[in-house]
């Protein structure tokens, strides 16, 4: 049902089309891909948590979170888990999301549901994810996939 993917933005010293909305997935290396994974790390100074992350998320072939989503600094160990961990403990959980100005919340809802919202800190409110989500199911899927990262 959820389909959760890591990708790792590719550092670059071209600029990108700044006109262009659209950040196509070649400024981009997942995980599957050991190939151009070792080539990337053989070539640069890697230090996993000093690169952007993006995590994609799909549910029921419905994306929630797509490549060009919000993406971070260290998504896994200090987002994804860190809410985790709060929302096990309290049954909610509010983090930043990378190091910008943007949080992640985890609320529970009624019959082993869940509210997974992904929203600006600052006025305005800008709301980049939001979902209500079968929890059990979730928070399994983004386990699997913190262990896969």
């Amino acid at each position: 049902m959820f389909e959760i993917k890591t990708f790792l933005e590719k550092h670059s010293y071209e600029r990108p089309n700044l006109n262009s909305l659209e950040y196509t997935r070649e400024h981009y290396i997942g995980l599957e891909e050991s190939s151009k994974l070792k080539d990337y790390f053989a070539y640069r100074k890697f230090t996993p948590e000093y690169i952007q992350v993006h995590v994609t998320i799909q549910y029921k072939n419905k994306v929630l979170v797509g490549i060009d989503a919000v993406n971070g600094l260290d998504l896994w160990e200090q987002t994804y888990l860190d809410a985790i961990e709060q929302y096990v403990e309290m049954r909610n959980a509010e983090t930043m999301y990378g190091i910008d100005p943007v949080i992640l919340k985890l609320t529970a809802l009624d019959n082993n549901l869940l509210h997974f919202l992904i929203i600006d800190e600052w006025e305005t409110k800008h709301i980049h994810a939001e979902a209500v989500l079968p929890e059990k199911e979730f928070l399994e899927a983004l386990i699997t996939e913190a262990e896969h990262f």
